[in-house]
Formats: C-alpha cells, structure tokens, sequence
C-alpha cells in the first residue's frame, strides 16, 4: 500500500512539472503574441501618421513660400542638395530625406544648374571696363543683381511651400565639382550629399547607363570626384554610397543635418526594375520626435 502511494505521489508530481511546462510554454506564446500585437499597433500608429502628414504635405503644395529674399537665402531657410550618379539609390535617399518634418527636396530639373553656372561663370569673364562701355560692348548689369537673380531661379524651381524650412533638390545630371562650389557660392549654408554606388559594372549594365552610353570607367571615376572633394570640404559634404544604405548610416546622416530628435524607421526601395516609377509607396521612413 505504502508502495502503491509513493508511485502515486510521484505520477502527481510528474503531472504538476508537466502542467507547470506547459503553463510556461503558453504563457510564453501569450506573452510573445502580446508582444507581437504592440508592435503591431505601434506600426500601425506610426503608418497612419505618416500618412497624415504625406496627406498634409500634398495638399499645401502649391501655396509657394514667398518669403526667401535672394539676397539673405539663409536667413529664411537652409538648404541641401543631393548630387548623385544615377541608379546608386538617390530616389530613395530623396523620399527618406522630404519624410523629416520641415524637409521639401524637389526630384531632377534636368541639370538646369548647370545652365545657370554657364551663364554665371560666361558673364563674369568680360572684362570690366567692358560692362560700362560704349557701342558694341555696351552693357548696365550688376553681378549682385544676376547673383540674387540665379538664386531666386533654383529658389522658384524648388518649389518650397509654407513650412518646408529646409529645402534643396536632388540631381543625377551633374558631379562637377565645379558646379558645387557655384552652389556653395550661391547658398553658403548649403550642405551637399553625395550619392554614389560603389559596384560601378553592375550599374553600368542598367538600361538608363546603357543607353548614355556611360562605362564603368566613366562611373568610377565619377566616384573618385565625389570622394575627394568630400575629402576638402568634410564639414558640408557627406558621403552616402548605395552599399552603405542601413539604419546606422542613415542615422549618421540625421545627425549630421542636426536632426537629432529624429531616428531611421523603414528604408523602403524605390524605382525597382529601372523603372521611372516609384514603387515604394509612402516614403516617411523617420521617426520623430
């Protein structure tokens, strides 16, 4: 009998580990399945006010700031630009850049700064004693008023609306070093980022390179601009290659814009398939504060 009542107390407390193993393993399910259902709700949360805010920002476009005196185009606003070598991740880079509050860069103008630079850089090679001359060479301008002139015109093709506060464009036409210190000499707050991609053969090989007839030479050397102007002018230029898009790097880009009460959320992909269309959907992929 006593036999009989050892072997029972040791089948209950065998059954009571089993039940407490199994207690544990749906708690843990519990527990984890709650888990998933915040983040779940937080994503959900942050989802809607990023669309709130894409939804804010469409409609306000068209009601242009008209406060940026060309004279003083610091005062009113900052400005960044993005110089990029094309298919290295620039749209991107674009969306994840207009998803910071107060941010507006505008897509490709077709290299039309580079028009203005030639234009600019054409006109301060007359001689002087030409300007105010007589008969054939005849002319009345002033370089401040031009000055003022170009940088109400790049101002006029950005667009920036009432509340955007930091304004640029992007551009994939031009990495003169050349036309980025014409744009330092229009806007001497501007911060420049420049957009490359470091596997040049296999961005060659895209159709819209292809059909520029660029090689991967061409690129790199490109590439090799980028890097060493970086390297002369670190504190207004920033490095940003396509292999180098992650959470971390884009957090380094925030805080070098000062953003620091903002963090990287999603870093979606844009013009997949080569395609001119955006298939990235919303592109708030920041997190602020």
């Amino acid at each position: 009998m006593m036999q009989r009542n050892t072997q029972l107390a040791k089948m209950g407390a065998g059954m009571l580990v089993i039940g407490m193993v199994l207690f544990l393993v749906v708690a843990s399910g519990v527990w984890n399945r709650t888990e998933e259902r915040t983040e779940l709700v937080q994503e959900i949360v942050r989802s809607k006010e990023r669309k709130a805010f894409t939804e804010s920002r469409n409609t306000s476009r068209g009601q242009v700031r008209t406060d940026i005196d060309p004279r003083y185009p610091c005062k009113h606003a900052r400005f960044v630009f993005v110089h990029a070598t094309g298919r290295s991740g620039s749209t991107t880079l674009r969306g994840f850049l207009n998803s910071i509050p107060g941010y507006w860069i505008s897509g490709e103008n077709w290299g039309a700064s580079i028009g203005l630079m030639g234009f600019f850089k054409r006109l301060k090679t007359i001689p002087q004693n030409m300007i105010h001359g007589k008969g054939v060479f005849e002319n009345h301008f002033d370089y401040g008023v031009i000055r003022n002139n170009i940088r109400k015109t790049i101002i006029d093709v950005i667009s920036p609306t009432w509340g955007d506060e930091v304004i640029g464009y992007k551009e994939v036409k031009n990495t003169d070093p050349e036309l980025f210190q014409f744009l330092k000499g229009m806007f001497p707050c501007m911060k420049l980022i420049l957009n490359y991609r470091l596997d040049v053969k296999e961005q060659a090989n895209t159709p819209m390179h292809k059909q520029s007839g660029h090689t991967t030479e061409g690129l790199a050397k490109k590439n090799q601009q980028m890097i060493d102007f970086h390297a002369k002018h670190p504190n207004w230029t920033y490095l940003m290659p396509l292999q180098d898009f992650n959470p971390a790097r884009f957090d380094a880009l925030l805080a070098w814009l000062g953003e620091t009460h903002c963090r990287t959320g999603s870093i979606p992909h844009s013009h997949q398939k080569d395609s001119y269309v955006s298939d990235s959907g919303s592109w708030n992929s920041t997190v602020c504060m």
